[in-house]
């Protein structure tokens, strides 16, 4: 992460020595692209930190909700209720529209399924 940042920084002193829009244009969309790398690290890095307080839960056995914006951890979670064999849903991007609704009561109605998987995107 350290070596991430230090990119950023660096391109950014770049940028503010730019003589012109047009000179920093290429420095600015590097710095968004490393932008997006950053923050999609920091959410694999989180990950070993997430299942631990998941695992917590789980023992407590009450129903939840969990609300994510990353692939890489939402898959992550996934496989935990997998292995550890706990009943969730999961409503993401691939989930159709017309069958959110049905996922959403069955979480409710049934006491087996503990726990809702949201992408941020689709049910924030």
């Amino acid at each position: 992460m350290q070596a991430l940042f230090s990119q950023l920084w660096a391109i950014q002193r770049d940028i503010k020595v730019c003589k012109s829009d047009e000179e920093a244009k290429p420095l600015k969309y590097s710095e968004n692209q490393l932008i997006n790398k950053i923050y999609t690290k920091l959410a694999e890095v989180n990950i070993p930190a997430v299942l631990d307080f998941l695992g917590t839960m789980i023992e407590v056995g009450c129903k939840f909700l969990i609300f994510s914006h990353h692939l890489s951890m939402m898959d992550a979670i996934e496989q935990l209720f997998v292995k550890q064999k706990v009943g969730y849903i999961k409503i993401d991007g691939s989930t159709p529209p017309s069958s959110r609704q049905t996922l959403v009561t069955k979480f409710q109605d049934r006491e087996d399924i503990k726990v809702v998987v949201l992408a941020i995107h689709v049910a924030g």
